[in-house]
């Protein structure tokens, strides 16, 4: 490490290190996650496609949402790819499924919350939001293979997470207010 690396910070080999790990982490689900969208009934052996890091990081929930924030830094070139179906990192972040951390709400002064709730809630939607944020203005424009826009995956995943489970008003809210967010960039799209 010392010898190929002699210019290299401290702080600069152990980002190094972090970032392959990440890296590593999210080649594996994204494979696990191809394995899922796999059709079965096809007889013929198709290449698995190319692996796109941020794709996996908006799309994979098991994936906390600071990695996935920290993917859009590193890799902004690839907001405007697709995918093999067609899809920008903002259609796999509307797509991300939510836990049930995920509609919890705020404390409401009676309930004490911790650190980890704390740092859970509202995971999908903050990498939806941020997403949403740093991709180019035309991306929600852009409809994915299946004719989908990335509204039509915000209100899908919006309506699985809450025919799933209670929500909270505080996440109803949020995710209202996000596909209003959309529907004002893209009023068309309805």
């Amino acid at each position: 490490w010392q010898r190929m690396n002699l210019d290299w910070t401290r702080m600069e080999a152990v980002t190094s290190l972090f970032w392959t790990k990440v890296v590593s982490l999210l080649r594996v689900a994204g494979e696990a996650h191809n394995d899922d969208d796999d059709d079965d009934d096809e007889d013929v052996a198709l290449p698995p496609p190319p692996f796109r890091l941020l794709h996996t990081a908006m799309s994979t929930y098991s994936c906390p949402s600071q990695v996935a924030l920290m993917t859009t830094l590193n890799f902004p070139e690839e907001l405007g790819l697709q995918d093999h179906h067609g899809r920008l990192p903002l259609h796999c972040a509307a797509m991300r499924k939510w836990h049930h951390w995920d509609c919890q709400g705020r404390p409401t002064g009676n309930e004490l919350e911790n650190a980890a709730e704390q740092l859970l809630r509202g995971e999908s939607l903050a990498v939806l939001q941020h997403c949403l944020d740093v991709s180019p203005t035309d991306a929600s424009r852009v409809p994915d293979h299946d004719g989908k826009l990335v509204l039509h995956h915000a209100i899908e995943t919006f309506v699985t997470a809450c025919s799933s489970r209670m929500m909270d008003r505080d996440a109803v809210q949020d995710m209202l207010g996000l596909i209003q967010q959309l529907l004002v960039l893209h009023p068309e799209s309805l």
